[in-house]
């Protein structure tokens, strides 16, 4: 019971200090007052774009209600998915760093994207109507693809080709700061990003908004009557706060710890009681040997110890085992943690002085009887 408690305590350790580390991690932008709203159509790209004059307007619709902040179009709202095109140079050679092919992920975005999402801009601007309305083809970049893509270079003015060597080449307007906007877990930042009416193809359009807690409320109930009566009825609406996003992406390891906590805890009471049954048995056989120690005047503390002593060893056998079984099978769920290794010390030693803990505990009562035995009483039971 000791062994099998300071496996569960570890593996709790270990899934809380997984779930630390991906809350850790900055998304690089401010995710706490934003509700997206995202439509998944199962029509082609035309027949999709056809529907951005209906975003708009209910763009327009959700600004003026009184705590919004900002609302933006996109092709994916933040969380909720991601793009990827092939990227060419104007000479129309594959985009490269050092000999190696630079993958980038890519959204395409309306003006105030940026702004409404929380990402800085860095150098250059963001996007503009006139951008949207048939102008020439430009992109907004991550630092880190700035970096990569043109390193010692100035981002701003330079220009690449996307999906196809023939296509135009659409000039970096500016750089915006580096964000994980696809998951949870840290990316890859080589980022670009077009305006929403430049890109190639669309299977999603997605609105997001900024507004405070009782705000997001009315926003979020606004977006689903109207997406409702204005999208087809083959689509998918997803409207949510991108927090629960977020929190259902730390799923896995809020789980985990949740789990193996609730265990970790019931295996603790069950190996403390029986460690308190055996102590307590222990003490009840040598009743009349402390009751001779008591009348030669051992004191108090003299005859606790040996008690506590023997429920410590007794834990310290099942920490022995316990830590060598959770080194074992510490492989199995080492692919669910996150930035945390199976073996971490912390938790081990944690689990350690837990059960240790625990077993004073269970041992106090049965030690403080023991120390209280009336010497007298004790003989003549004898």
């Amino acid at each position: 019971q000791a062994a099998m408690s300071v496996v569960l305590v570890v593996g709790a350790g270990l899934f809380v200090q997984s779930l630390h580390n991906i809350r850790s991690v900055p998304h690089g932008i401010d995710a706490a007052q934003l509700v997206v709203a995202q439509v998944d159509f199962d029509q082609n790209m035309d027949s999709v774009k056809s529907y951005l004059p209906s975003f708009e307007q209910e763009a327009a619709r959700i600004r003026p209600i009184p705590g919004v902040q900002g609302a933006a179009l996109s092709a994916m709202a933040p969380l909720m998915g991601e793009m990827s095109m092939p990227l060419f140079r104007p000479d129309g050679d594959t985009l490269t760093n050092a000999g190696k092919r630079i993958g980038a992920a890519a959204n395409a975005i309306g003006p105030g994207f940026f702004a409404t999402v929380g990402m800085r801009l860095v150098d250059g601007r963001d996007f503009t109507p006139n951008d949207l309305g048939g102008g020439e083809p430009v992109l907004v970049v991550s630092q880190t693809m700035a970096r990569t893509a043109w390193p010692g270079q100035r981002a701003v003015g330079q220009c690449l080709i996307l999906s196809r060597p023939t296509n135009s080449c659409a000039e970096v307007v500016g750089v915006v700061a580096d964000a994980n906007l696809w998951s949870t877990k840290p990316e890859q930042n080589t980022k670009y990003y077009l305006p929403i009416t430049q890109a190639p193809f669309l299977r999603t359009l997605a609105l997001t908004v900024r507004a405070p807690t009782r705000t997001r409320r009315i926003v979020a109930a606004t977006l689903r009557h109207d997406l409702a009566s204005r999208m087809p009825v083959s689509a998918g609406i997803n409207v949510q706060d991108l927090q629960t996003v977020i929190d259902r992406g730390y799923a896995q390891w809020t789980e985990g710890a949740a789990v193996f906590t609730a265990m970790g805890i019931l295996a603790l009471i069950v190996a403390a009681i029986g460690m308190y049954s055996i102590i307590g048995y222990s003490v009840s056989q040598r009743m009349h040997e402390m009751g001779v120690r008591v009348a030669l005047g051992a004191r108090r503390g003299q005859v606790m110890w040996p008690v506590i002593v023997g429920g410590l060893k007794l834990a310290a056998i099942g920490v022995v085992l316990g830590i060598g079984a959770a080194l074992v099978l510490g492989r199995l769920v080492a692919s669910l943690l996150y930035n945390t290794s199976p073996r971490d010390p912390v938790a081990m030693v944690g689990a350690a002085v837990i059960l240790l803990l625990a077993s004073v505990a269970a041992a106090f009562v049965p030690a403080r009887r023991a120390a209280r035995v009336d010497p007298v009483i004790a003989l003549r039971a004898e």
